[in-house]
């Protein structure tokens, strides 16, 4: 790494800090950059430009507003409008953040773009193929985050704390002396800095949700809702629903403004359905000809991984046969495959669920 010169996505936080300070010590020239996104990275970009004072190191600002509300913002607002639960990180990290950084490392003539997840990047030394793993501190793992990410981008990309426990990041920045050793992790979708996704919703449409009817599996009217957006699939709080036993979202029909609700043993599924296929790890297989696949799956961030046999399908599509039966997964979130040792295989976006 010595002489390297590195490209490095920093936010401010901690992570990236202090992956600019393990590439400063390797001996790479590094370079930081804060994308701005949105309006709120205000008080991100000034913590960035303080630490890279601490690190000694290089940082610009680049303006990417347009670009995210096209690429993230508008699409977040139209899958929700089709009555699915959108995971806009997972988008994200390939089509604005480490597209961005990779042509913005062409332009100030860096070998590699760097970013603070909890995830390992590595070739495989006989198939030339790059591969994605696990972050070592489980607890933090975000390999199921960077599961779309495509093999020219792997190429590129370093995580440097890929390999490395929290803690010890902790303990790394105490020890530098880092102004943001102590500073705790952000938990929000970066441009709705409040959480209220549902008042951002009606700001971006311009106008409020219309009500409709809450139903049961056979379409009997149960209540009423206030709209869409309020609600995701496996919610059971704040239906304003009357039953006898506990009802949860199974579906939201976006054709007929309806809330679907189930009973806990009806919201249980054993196939789910994802397309938009982005294969890592290994080789895309061609469908239907290679027998199931047996692998674990992961259908929500920090979920646990369960066991699954997948099938692939035409157009870019796979079917996951579940080992035992779960509760549905939301439409819109990313689905991501794993080997046994934690190696991504591929990650996609859920379409639909069947008991």
């Amino acid at each position: 790494m010595a002489g390297a010169r590195v490209l490095l996505a920093l936010s401010g936080g901690v992570d990236s800090t202090v992956a600019g300070l393990l590439l400063r010590e390797a001996g790479a020239d590094v370079i930081g950059v804060t994308l701005l996104l949105d309006q709120a990275a205000e008080a991100e970009i000034r913590r960035a430009e303080k630490v890279a004072v601490e690190l000694g190191i290089r940082h610009e600002v680049i303006d990417r507003r347009r670009v995210f509300r096209e690429r993230i913002v508008r699409p977040f607002v139209e899958t929700y409008a089709r009555g699915q639960t959108p995971n806009p990180c997972f988008r994200c990290n390939r089509d604005v953040k480490v597209a961005e950084l990779l042509e913005a490392a062409e332009v100030h003539g860096c070998d590699w773009v760097a970013t603070g997840h909890y995830a390992q990047v590595w070739r495989d030394a006989v198939t030339g193929r790059e591969l994605l793993g696990c972050g070592v501190d489980a607890a933090r793992d975000q390999a199921y985050m960077l599961a779309w990410l495509r093999q020219e981008q792997l190429a590129r990309l370093l995580l440097p704390c890929g390999g490395l426990k929290k803690a010890v990041i902790r303990e790394r920045a105490r020890a530098a002396g880092l102004v943001n050793a102590e500073q705790a992790d952000s938990q929000d979708i970066c441009f709705i800095p409040d959480g209220d996704y549902r008042a951002f919703l009606t700001r971006e449409r311009g106008v409020a949700e219309p009500a409709g009817d809450f139903v049961d599996l056979s379409g009997r009217v149960l209540g009423r809702h206030e709209g869409l957006s309020h609600y995701t699939v496996g919610q059971r709080r704040g239906l304003s629903v009357v039953a006898e036993v506990p009802l949860y979202v199974r579906r939201l029909d976006a054709e007929q403004n309806r809330v679907v609700l189930a009973t806990a043993k009806e919201m249980l599924v054993r196939r789910v359905e994802a397309g938009e296929m982005n294969w890592v790890s290994v080789p895309e297989p061609a469908p239907e000809s290679v027998g199931a696949l047996h692998c674990f799956v992961r259908m929500r961030y920090r979920q646990k991984k369960l066991p699954a046999v997948v099938t692939p399908l035409e157009g870019g599509r796979l079917r996951v046969e579940l080992d035992r039966a779960f509760p549905a997964p939301a439409p819109g979130q990313a689905l991501v495959l794993y080997d046994g040792e934690g190696l991504v295989l591929a990650g996609g976006i859920i379409e639909g669920s069947e008991a």
